[in-house]
């Protein structure tokens, strides 16, 4: 499978809207279609969902992959699973308010990281899903992000990354060539990666934390 980079990637998805009027609503449920799918075929994670008090929170960040992540929570509670839980970040763009929205009628429990149970759902987690944030996401995190990304880095259960894990992002280099990077990423065990696949992911300093 061809590698591309985080920017290749967000301009082929614009591509796909220009070329053949795919909107984020319709790219997000095709991922979420195949993530969902992807969960329930991998033996560990199954396990996980089976077996755990709390089959799975996720966490869904502001932007695309907190959208995703409620969506695969959404698909999760159609097909059965129930004691789902999202902690959602404040002030959520309109693709994941409208996530959101859908997640809630199909029975999935949405709160703030603030909450005091939000910490104790992470706990009881068979996954952690991990959609705070994706191939968008430049800079320092944000508190509620960071506050997020730490609930992902504390989470017992099997961390599984939304396309790539929270804080992957592309290095690059100073003006005197010293290679800047960004801050370490949420170490997942699976990443549910969208086609195609991202080049940053099989960096060197990178690859522990993409399964």
């Amino acid at each position: 499978r061809p590698l591309v980079g985080f920017a290749e990637a967000k301009a082929l998805d614009a591509a796909a809207f220009e070329r053949y009027g795919l909107s984020d609503d319709v790219l997000m449920e095709a991922a979420a279609i195949g993530m969902a799918a992807a969960l329930e075929a991998d033996p560990e994670s199954s396990r996980a969902l089976d077996h755990a008090s709390l089959p799975l929170v996720a966490l869904a960040g502001s932007g695309g992959n907190g959208g995703d992540a409620l969506a695969v929570a959404r698909r999760l509670a159609h097909a059965g699973r129930s004691g789902l839980v999202a902690i959602v970040a404040p002030e959520p763009g309109p693709v994941v308010l409208r996530r959101l929205a859908e997640a809630r009628l199909a029975g999935v429990v949405a709160l703030d990281p603030g909450d005091t149970r939000a910490a104790a759902a992470v706990a009881e987690a068979g996954i952690v899903l991990d959609g705070v944030a994706g191939i968008g996401c430049r800079g320092p995190a944000r508190p509620t992000l960071r506050r997020l990304k730490a609930l992902a880095d504390a989470g017992e259960g099997r961390v599984v990354a939304v396309d790539v894990p929270s804080g992957l992002a592309p290095w690059s280099r100073s003006a005197e060539g010293r290679a800047e990077a960004p801050e370490p990423p949420v170490k997942a065990r699976l990443p549910l990666s969208v086609a195609p696949l991202k080049a940053e992911t099989f960096f060197p300093g990178y690859r522990p934390a993409a399964g």
